[in-house]
């Protein structure tokens, strides 16, 4: 059974027009199409502009799957120090051996600004990396940091920058 869309008076490359979709194919695109041809839904599109087949492209699903595997640990999720330290020991249980925890969402105002000593007190022995909310920063365990091969400097005893990768 054919399936009939009939989109009335819309805006197609500067004119008014109608037209007339069977099954999900543009058909016809005309002005003044009848709508006696028998088991069409009709829709007025009053003079908007129609798009043909937009899609998102821009879609991140490796991302997305990411962050379903994540811990949210911004201020909608937990509150203080001790509760992002709740949160990450229980994503450090919660994994197999060699899984690292992946935080996301975070803000300074769940437990204030955060570097890797901060972080080795609440989980010691697995790779942590905790992402803030911005996207654009991410804070790393001493593990994590161990891990990624990257050396640690301290600066003036309390910012640590990564330099570079240990060959």
């Amino acid at each position: 059974m054919s399936r009939r869309l009939l989109i009335r008076g819309a805006e197609v490359d500067g004119c008014l027009a109608d037209v007339l979709i069977d099954n999900g194919r543009v058909v016809d695109v005309t002005p003044g199409l009848s709508t006696r041809m028998g088991g069409n839904d009709v829709f007025d599109a009053q003079g908007g502009g129609l798009l043909p087949g937009l899609h998102d492209h821009h879609i991140h699903l490796l991302a997305l799957a990411a962050a379903a595997r994540s811990v949210p640990v911004g201020p909608a999720d937990v509150r203080g120090a001790e509760g992002l330290a709740q949160a990450l020991r229980a994503a450090d249980a919660a994994l197999e051996p060699g899984r690292w925890v992946r935080a996301v969402g975070y803000h300074e105002s769940v437990a204030g600004p955060l570097d890797r000593h901060v972080l080795d007190a609440m989980v010691p022995n697995r790779p942590v990396r905790v992402q803030h909310r911005s996207g654009a920063m991410w804070v790393l365990n001493s593990a994590a940091v161990q891990a990624l091969g990257l050396d640690a400097v301290e600066v003036e005893g309390e910012v640590e920058v990564e330099v570079g990768l240990a060959l």
